[in-house]
């Protein structure tokens, strides 16, 4: 029942938040960014030893999280648009999980929610 709002993500790093650091540290997944302003979503995985976690950090610290599609977002619109992000989990996996099963649900959920075609993800 994760949904966050990228200020309310901001913060959990930022204070580093223990009970959320090993809630989201202890699972591998999928996750869906949201831009609640034109409801264009982008599906992204974590896996390996840091988990949800490590991931949604890297997000909190750059806005971007390295991405391609939301650094070119964040260039055209300023970086005050990550404030539109909603991040939510849409599959949980064991953090023990390969890259590669982990990346085999993350295809499944951007073909379900046609992320490629009408969202931020290009691959």
């Amino acid at each position: 029942s994760v949904l966050l709002r990228f200020d309310q993500l901001r913060h959990i790093v930022t204070a580093d938040l223990s009970e959320w650091r090993s809630a989201l540290k202890s699972v591998a997944g999928v996750y869906l960014i949201t831009d609640t302003s034109c409801g264009k979503l982008y599906v992204g995985s974590a896996y390996g030893s840091e988990g949800i976690w490590g991931r949604w950090a890297t997000y909190a610290t750059t806005l971007h999280g390295h991405n391609k599609e939301i650094k070119e977002l964040l260039k055209e619109k300023g970086e005050q648009h990550s404030a539109a992000f909603q991040f939510s989990i849409l599959e949980i996996c064991d953090v023990m999980a390969t890259q590669d099963e982990v990346f085999a649900r993350e295809t499944h959920w951007k073909n379900s929610l046609c992320s490629r075609q009408f969202g931020y993800n290009s691959n």
